[in-house]
């Protein structure tokens, strides 16, 4: 009786767990729509969904780790018991595999996130100061036919005064 119900419980937390990341993903991958699209490998997120899904990732890798425990404690020497024991071991271990593999997808799309913030705050920087200095050059050349245009006007006003 022991052995069907944690059965029963280790299948449906790994179909959940299995569950939530294909729904994590496909949610990703619909909210994209009128964003760029993502190099090879790589899945767009929004920060508070990829914060969503870290926390989540988190909570069950928690829970994979009181499963596998629970699993070493009904260690028992019953042959039906070992055969489930052997089958929820493996599940468990291709769990904790995608769950690594999510894990390190999130440190990947964190570090991208990271270096896609500080190019845009260096691009920024560098608009403000190509702004500034064709302000400058705007003044300049301003300055400039203000100068030529009273010089001609004198100069023009001098030659009719003198010519007249």
């Amino acid at each position: 009786m022991v052995s069907a119900k944690l059965r029963l419980s280790v299948t449906l937390c790994l179909s959940l767990a299995l569950y939530a990341l294909l729904v994590c993903c496909s949610a990703a991958d619909a909210s994209n729509t009128n964003r760029s699209v993502a190099p090879a490998g790589y899945v767009l997120l929004p920060t508070e969904q990829w914060q969503t899904l870290s926390n989540n990732s988190r909570l069950l890798q928690a829970k994979l780790m009181l499963l596998e425990d629970e699993l070493m404690m009904l260690d028992k020497p019953s042959s039906e018991l070992m055969e489930q024991l052997a089958i929820a071991k493996q599940q468990l271990s291709v769990s904790k595999t995608a769950l690594s593999d999510a894990n390190s997808s999130l440190k990947n799309a964190e570090s991208l996130l990271q270096q896609t913030q500080q190019s845009y705050q260096a691009l920024e920087r560098q608009l403000e100061a190509e702004r500034t200095e064709q302000t400058m050059q705007n003044k300049k050349a301003y300055r400039k036919g203000w100068l030529n245009g009273f010089c001609i006007g004198c100069c023009s006003g001098l030659a009719v005064a003198l010519f007249k």
